[in-house]
């Protein structure tokens, strides 16, 4: 499905896509909001933004939680 969404032969994607080798997906869903700020803090250094933003202030995970919890409940 990925080889063919991007238009590549699936032999390209077959020893890492979906494997350990991956990148890594947190299970329940939620961003890392560490890794936004880390890149908000960056692309600021690097001169394109003049101040940083707070990411964790405007990250409203509490969908994410909810349906955590109800999947972990069984309900």
């Amino acid at each position: 499905m990925t080889a063919r969404f991007v238009k590549r032969p699936p032999a390209l994607f077959a020893d890492w896509l979906f494997t350990n080798r991956d990148f890594y997906r947190d299970l329940d869903g939620k961003p890392d909001l560490k890794v936004i700020q880390d890149s908000i803090d960056k692309v600021r250094e690097l001169g394109f933004i003049k101040e940083t933003v707070d990411a964790s202030k405007y990250a409203d995970l509490s969908l994410i939680e909810e349906a955590t919890s109800r999947r972990r409940k069984g309900n």
